[in-house]
This record gives C-alpha cells, sequence and structure tokens, in this order.
C-alpha cells in the first residue's frame, strides 16, 4: 500500500528547496513521451479522475504529449513536466516544481460511527489533521460538505494556504473514502493539485487537465 505522501511533500522536502521552485527537479524521475502498458484484466478501484478509460476521457489538451511511469501509470502533460511515481501513487510537477499535483491511495480501516457518512466525516477530519501535521503556518481556507458519489463512497474537497519561507502555497485536495469490497477495510485516496499563490489560477487549470489525463494500471489495494 502507498499512503499519502502530501505532508512530507508540502513541508519536509520543502524546506531545503531555493525561490527557484517547491520541489527539487532533481528529486523527481523524469519521465519521456512513451507507450502505456497493456492493462491487467481488473485496476484497482480508485477515483474517476485517476482510472476512467481513455475512451471516456475528455480531449487532451493542445501542447500535452504522452508520458508513461513504468507499467503503473500513462498520464498526459505538457512535454517538460516530470513524475515520480509507486504502484499506489503518483506525483507530477512543472520543471521547476512549483506546480504539483499528487495523489495517493491505500486501505484503511472503515471506522467505528454508526453511519457510513459518519465514517467518512471522521476520517475526512483525521485526515485534515494529519495533514496540517505541526505546520504552524497551514490553513485550511475552505472545508466543504461531504458528497456521496456512489454506495459507500464520499468525497470533500477542500482548500488550504501554506507559508514556507515566506512564499504561500495555495492548494486544494479531494479525499476520497469508500467501502468497495465489504471485507472491513476501506478505500482511500488523497489528491493534491498545489502552486505559489499568486499563480494557483493560471496553475490550476494544466493541473486539473492533468489529473483528467491520468490512467492506472496497478494492483488492487
Amino acid at each position: 500500500m502507498r499512503t499519502p505522501r502530501l505532508l512530507p511533500l508540502l513541508l519536509t522536502g520543502l524546506l531545503a528547496v531555493g525561490s527557484a521552485g517547491l520541489i527539487a527537479p532533481a528529486a523527481q524521475a523524469v519521465s519521456a513521451p512513451a507507450q502505456a502498458a497493456p492493462a491487467p484484466a481488473q485496476a484497482a478501484p480508485a477515483p474517476a479522475q485517476v482510472a476512467r478509460s481513455a475512451d471516456s476521457a475528455p480531449p487532451v489538451p493542445a501542447g500535452f504529449v504522452k508520458h508513461a511511469e513504468s507499467r503503473y501509470w500513462t498520464w498526459y502533460g505538457p512535454r517538460n513536466w516530470v513524475g515520480s511515481y509507486g504502484a499506489y501513487g503518483i506525483t507530477v510537477s512543472s520543471p521547476t516544481g512549483s506546480w504539483i499535483r499528487d495523489y495517493g491511495s491505500s486501505a484503511t480501516f472503515c471506522g467505528n460511527a454508526a453511519t457510513w457518512k459518519g465514517r467518512a466525516a471522521d476520517h475526512f477530519a483525521a485526515k485534515r489533521s494529519q495533514t496540517k501535521g505541526k505546520a504552524k503556518t497551514w490553513k485550511w481556507t475552505t472545508i466543504n460538505p461531504i458528497t456521496t458519489i456512489g454506495t459507500r463512497n464520499y468525497r470533500q474537497a477542500n482548500a488550504f494556504d501554506v507559508t514556507i519561507k515566506g512564499k504561500t502555497i495555495h492548494g486544494k485536495i479531494i479525499f476520497t473514502f469508500a467501502d468497495i469490497t465489504g471485507s472491513g477495510y476501506c478505500f482511500e485516496s488523497n489528491d493534491a493539485r498545489t502552486a505559489p499563490k499568486a499563480e494557483y489560477t493560471r496553475a490550476i487549470k494544466t493541473l486539473d487537465a492533468v489529473a483528467a489525463h491520468t490512467y492506472y494500471f496497478g494492483p488492487g489495494v
């Protein structure tokens, strides 16, 4: 299982980075356009923005090219963007590392609340606390209502600001929580899209487009 790494990404990794970018490009595995590996018979359950089929995806934006990350991921984005990946997550960023899309998923305990929506609410509250951690400059600017997107399947999209070395980063995080198998374990995912606050309005259009054209071929969680 791949545990979400948003907090290390935004804090631990960023504190050593200068003003040129938020993630050092050398820390990323550079991806080049390539052919995607054939999908196995069953792809892991995942949110639509990750696991949708190519047939149902919107047209690829002009200027995007195909990137492949081993056998797990294929994504489309600007030619000079870079990515790093694992079996259950992927990070894609601009060349300087200042615009970031970070996705991770894993299995999680389903919780003990009386209702499934209550379990989702408990899970999302715990994720907000875990994501903020000890970052004193972190502020949740928007905490949206929980959305039901399917049977025992919930989503919450939130926004935040965090200041690192005098630079304010703005982002949104989409948390997902679902009971997929009925086995006592649930599915969780965390989808973060971040950029310097002054650039966010421009950046989010590209980050959302990258997310909409990311495809997963890995094992189930």
